[in-house]
C-alpha cells in the first residue's frame, strides 16, 4: 500500500500536470527548514506532523504555455487579471488540492466534503510577506528538482535546464512527509564540469547586471537577463543553438517583457489570444 505522502503527491501530480505544472516533487519540510535563511523558514504546526510533514514544491517548464494561453484566450478570468500568471497558478494549485484532498481520502465532514485541504499551506512564491517567504530555490535544490547555482542564482533542472519556473510549496500539515531513505539526490550542476558554460554564464550575468544598475539600459534589460539562461547551456559544434526545453519564443517575452505598460503590454497580452502553440 503506498504510504500517505506518496499516495497524496501521486493524486496531485495527475491534477497539476494536465494544467501544464509539470514538476511536483515531495519532500520532508525539514530538509528546508534546515537549509533556509531564518526569515524563510517555514513554521510547522504544533500539532500534526510537525516539522517532518509533508511539503510539495509545485513548479513548471515550457509545459505551461500551451495550457496558460487557452485559459488566457477562454476565460477573462485569467486574460483580464493584473498579473495573469498567478492567477492561473494559484486556482489550478488550490483545484487540485482540494482534488487530491478527496482522492486520497481524507476526513469527511457533515457535508460529506473532504476536509483534509483545511490542514494544508499554499505558499505562492511571488508572496514576500512575513510569514509567507519561501526561498523556493532551495526548496528545489533539497527536493532533488535542480541544482541552485550559486554565482548566477539560476535553478539549473537535469533536463529542462535553467528553463523552469518555481512557483509554490504546498505544506500537508497533517501528512509525514518521505524519509531519508526515499529523498532524491540534488542533480549535479552542469556549470561545475563545463568550464566553456561557466565562463559564459558569468560574463552573461556580469553584463546584466550593468545593465540593470544604468537606467539607459531599461528597455534591453530583460534581454541581457534572458542571455544569462541562454548561456548555460553550450553545444560545442554550434554555438548559436539554444536549449532544446527553452521556453516558446512568445513565452519568453510573455514572462520577461509583458509586465511593461502601454502598448508593449497590450500587444503582447493581445497576440495570446490567437496563440496555436506552433511556436518552438
Amino acid at each position: 500500500m503506498a504510504s500517505a505522502w506518496s499516495a497524496r503527491t501521486a493524486a496531485l501530480r495527475v491534477a497539476l500536470e494536465a494544467q501544464g505544472l509539470d514538476i511536483v516533487a515531495p519532500l520532508n519540510l525539514r530538509w528546508y527548514n534546515e537549509v533556509a535563511p531564518e526569515t524563510a523558514r517555514i513554521a510547522p504546526t504544533a500539532d500534526g506532523a510537525g516539522e517532518d510533514a509533508l511539503a510539495v514544491l509545485v513548479g513548471n517548464s515550457r509545459a505551461l504555455w500551451p495550457a496558460f494561453t487557452a485559459a488566457h484566450d477562454s476565460d477573462p478570468a485569467i486574460g483580464d487579471a493584473e498579473h495573469p500568471v498567478d492567477t492561473f497558478v494559484a486556482r489550478a494549485v488550490r483545484a487540485a488540492i482540494a482534488d487530491a484532498s478527496s482522492s486520497s481520502g481524507g476526513n469527511l465532514g457533515s457535508t460529506g466534503r473532504c476536509d483534509v485541504r483545511d490542514r494544508s499551506r499554499v505558499f505562492d512564491s511571488h508572496d514576500t510577506s512575513p510569514g509567507k517567504l519561501v526561498a523556493i530555490q532551495r526548496v528545489a535544490h533539497v527536493a532533488g528538482v535542480a541544482h541552485l547555482d550559486e554565482k548566477c542564482h539560476l535553478s539549473i533542472h537535469p533536463n529542462h535546464g535553467p528553463w523552469i519556473a518555481l512557483r509554490a510549496v504546498l505544506v500537508f500539515d497533517d501528512i509525514e512527509g518521505p524519509d531519508e531513505a526515499d529523498r532524491q539526490t540534488t542533480p549535479p550542476n552542469p556549470l561545475a564540469t563545463n568550464g566553456a558554460a561557466r565562463r559564459k554564464v558569468d560574463d552573461a550575468f556580469a553584463f546584466a547586471l550593468e545593465g540593470y544598475a544604468d537606467p539607459k539600459k531599461s528597455a534591453e534589460r530583460w534581454q541581457r537577463w534572458v542571455a544569462v539562461r541562454d548561456a548555460v547551456f553550450v553545444d560545442p559544434k554550434d554555438d548559436t543553438k539554444k536549449h532544446p526545453e527553452r521556453y516558446y519564443d512568445e513565452q519568453v517575452l510573455y514572462h520577461y517583457n509583458c509586465q511593461t505598460g502601454g502598448d508593449a503590454r497590450r500587444r503582447i497580452r493581445d497576440g495570446l489570444r490567437a496563440y496555436k502553440g506552433e511556436s518552438g
